[in-house]
């Protein structure tokens, strides 16, 4: 089962800054954007999410650093929109990164929209990942159309900053989020999941799904950075 942490207040120092961010891939995203242009937007999301990666480490400590070793896939999202007054919404675009055979290959593009019900003032963004343990969880996410985490059938989830050891030593997908705010968490783990092909296409060059990704079809430099981070 998983659990959450106490609301802790939400890092506003950055914040504001990064919603312009983000509403700058999102513009640079909209119609009549040329190809370079809409490459561009997502290599700034690969990008962000190497920064997260980061976040995550420090944040963790050797936990992480196990489940990192163990992870089948590592779902990144460097900036969730949330903002309501009765509910707590998050949306945002991520990438997925594979740990295969011949080492971690990505990215895949997805993206994150969840209402849930909670008490969120304001507005405000931050990160959040899913680490994925499972073969099988990978292969949903890799082949269904859409995914939640929480759906997931006999799926063990946990959340990194208050499970147990052996929580998560037994876990299927570990959350986490930036602000370790409890109903962040809980979001991104009811969050809808979608692959985005079209922006696999853009990235690349060429027809791509998250699937051609991870099989090795289709490369780019852009990602090399955050390969290496994660260890090759």
């Amino acid at each position: 089962m998983m659990q959450f942490a106490e609301d802790r207040p939400v890092r506003h120092h950055s914040g504001l800054a990064r919603l312009f961010v983000l509403g700058g891939l999102l513009a640079a995203g909209c119609g009549g954007a040329t190809p370079e242009r809409a490459a561009h937007r997502q290599q700034m999301v690969v990008d962000r999410a190497a920064t997260t990666l980061d976040e995550i480490r420090q944040s963790g400590g050797a936990p992480v650093a196990d489940l990192l070793a163990r992870a089948e896939a590592v779902l990144i999202f460097p900036d969730l929109v949330s903002g309501g007054f009765a509910f707590d919404a998050l949306r945002g675009e991520g990438v997925l990164f594979a740990r295969t055979p011949a080492g971690w290959r990505g990215p895949a593009f997805y993206s994150s929209a969840s209402m849930s019900l909670a008490v969120q003032l304001g507005v405000g963004n931050s990160g959040a990942a899913l680490l994925v343990m499972s073969p099988k969880v990978l292969a949903m996410l890799l082949q269904w159309p859409s995914f939640r985490a929480r759906a997931v059938q006999g799926a063990a989830l946990a959340d990194l900053a208050t499970a147990t050891p052996d929580q998560l030593a037994h876990a299927d997908i570990v959350a986490w989020t930036e602000t370790g705010r409890a109903a962040g968490e809980s979001a991104i783990a009811g969050s809808e999941i979608t692959p985005r092909n079209e922006d696999d296409t853009a990235y690349y060059g060429t027809p791509a799904t998250a699937q051609d990704v991870v099989d090795g079809k289709v490369h780019s430099p852009g990602a090399a950075a955050l390969i290496a981070a994660l260890g090759g």
